[in-house]
């Protein structure tokens, strides 16, 4: 699974992204060091990345409860 859902702070001063994925395996081929420079580059600022573990995901659009079990 690879699901996608951006965030913005209420003034505007933080944004951001958080994405599913099957495994934190799936997610480290694609955030390299190259992919943090080339978004240095692009947009000026240093990427922060944090990492959680989630066990269950409720779909409000698909109805959808997904859980790791």
């Amino acid at each position: 699974m690879n699901r996608k859902y951006y965030i913005l702070s209420q003034d505007g001063g933080t944004c951001g992204g958080i994405y599913l994925w099957n495994s934190k395996e799936d997610a480290d081929r694609l955030y390299t060091q190259d992919w943090k420079s080339f978004v240095r580059e692009k947009y000026g600022a240093a990427v922060s990345l944090t990492c959680f573990e989630c066990s269950v995901v409720v779909d409000n659009i698909s109805h959808e409860v997904l859980t790791d079990a």
